[in-house]
């Protein structure tokens, strides 16, 4: 821990990793990891147990476990043992999930009360939960949503495997079907891959620089797309919020400066830098992750600390208590550099007539009104200083009702349905129909998608770009 506090004293990205660690981060950026094949919760007892098994997983494949079966012990690559009840639940997870820890043994108790050792190797598997995902959404149109939630790779490169070429086959899907538009999620989508981002970019746009990444020396290195041809050449809208950073901002940035699309949200992160992971040992068990280059927008541009500042401002719950790169003292700098990139090759103008119908909608807007209003109660309890309390049950007991009586509204307006109807393509109908854990999780999404106010705005944008351009 001293070390990860020493490291981020100099700059707010750079980390110390352990083995453990360093193998958790990679994973979580993933296209795929090393998995039992297991999902864990917990019971009423607050002990941890099984709560999915994953088909064709490590632990299906032993046909020793069942749901809700007791996780009791489990043995790392060591062969330490941890009992669960006497250990932290942070310190299990790391174990179970981690990929340095291939090989563990799970002692579980089953229903009737009977013990079991079960020896498990992990094998790799798609990460499920990172992927993207998308669906149909239809309104007065009928667009294709593409969840983004990281720019993840096979940083392996055992395969092409990452987001971008993902993200291909999710537009073949939706096409397929007639779609008017294109609606890329990138909210919480804290970034991941570069290379990613720019192949991203490449989908959308004929060939040409992406972004310029810049060293301690000043060197440039112009980041380009070489592919030629454009793989969709529809209107495309892109989600953003205060939580859209690094790899999102430099998707994002580039495709507003080519006019690709419009943005829209809250403010990104403003975070413009690059990191490595670099071992410091011979025996590669301890590592840093360090800022190594700074990225600029093709205008020359930086995003560090300004961010993506999007085309159609929307109020998003949190925004103005949500951190930022701003926030840090040792944070790099905003500022602006001069370019070699060449001419830009622009897709159209900058659609001042949408821009200004949006806003109008999202000012007449119930839904945005209600999320302005339930901001103004957040700064008002987060941001001013709070009050003397007195010792006294009835006062705690009031200051505590208020904040809960606000997050109960948040949730409620969270969960407020839109007037989108949201349904799968023909591929991803027949592909899940046929299994249970897969049509849960798809359920689970498709109630998200329909409650999003975002996405509805931005269908209403695509519906007046496709007017306006007929």
């Amino acid at each position: 821990q001293f070390l990860d506090i020493f490291c981020t004293y100099f700059d707010p990205h750079s980390n110390y990793f352990a083995l453990d660690a360093k193998a958790n981060f990679m994973s979580a950026l993933s296209t795929s990891n090393l998995s039992l094949g297991l999902e864990l919760g917990m019971n009423e007892k607050d002990e941890i147990i099984v709560s999915e098994i994953i088909p064709a997983g490590p632990a299906a494949q032993s046909k020793q476990f069942d749901k809700d079966d007791v996780i009791l012990k489990i043995s790392d690559r060591d062969g330490r043992e941890y009992i669960v009840s006497c250990t932290p639940t942070e310190t299990i997870g790391d174990i179970i999930f981690s990929d340095a820890n291939r090989e563990i043994k799970i002692t579980i108790r089953k229903k009737d009360g009977s013990q079991r050792d079960v020896a498990l190797v992990k094998q790799v598997m798609k990460a499920t939960e990172n992927s993207v995902y998308s669906f149909i959404a239809e309104k007065k149109s009928r667009v294709g949503y593409i969840k983004i939630p990281s720019f993840y790779s096979d940083f392996d490169g055992e395969s092409l495997q990452g987001v971008a070429q993902d993200v291909a086959t999710e537009i073949a899907k939706l096409s397929k079907d007639g779609i008017d538009g294109l609606v890329l999620d990138l909210q919480d989508n804290g970034g991941g891959s570069m290379d990613e981002a720019v192949r991203l970019a490449g989908l959308f746009i004929d060939s040409g620089a992406v972004a310029v990444a810049v060293n301690n020396n000043g060197r440039q290195e112009i980041l380009k797309d070489y592919d030629r041809g454009i793989y969709y050449g529809g209107p495309i809208v892109i989600l953003v919020n205060g939580e859209s950073a690094s790899a999102s901002e430099f998707f994002a940035g580039a495709m507003q400066d080519y006019r690709r699309a419009l943005i829209i949200g809250a403010t990104t992160l403003g975070k413009a830098s690059v990191q490595t992971i670099l071992p410091v040992d011979r025996k590669q068990q301890e590592f840093v992750k360090v800022t190594v280059q700074k990225f600029y927008r093709i205008t020359g541009e930086s995003g560090q600390i300004k961010g993506i500042v999007p085309d159609v401002h929307l109020p998003v719950i949190y925004d103005s208590i949500m951190p930022r790169e701003k926030e840090f003292k040792n944070a790099l700098k905003y500022d602006f550099i001069k370019t070699n990139v060449g001419r830009i090759r622009k897709y159209g103008d900058i659609k001042k007539n949408i821009v200004s119908k949006s806003q109008s909608r999202v000012n007449a807007s119930r839904r945005f009104n209600d999320i302005n209003a339930i901001n103004h109660q957040v700064n008002r309890i987060y941001s001013a200083a709070m009050p003397p309390i007195a010792l006294r049950l009835e006062d705690v007991y009031k200051t505590v009702d208020e904040i809960s009586q606000l997050w109960k509204k948040v949730k409620a307006l969270s969960e407020r349905p839109t007037e989108c109807r949201v349904s799968n393509s023909s591929f991803e109908a027949s592909r899940i129909s046929a299994d249970a854990l897969l049509s849960e999780i798809n359920s689970d999404k498709m109630k998200e998608a329909q409650s999003n106010p975002y996405l509805e705005e931005a269908i209403d944008i695509i519906t007046d770009w496709n007017a306006e351009e007929n």
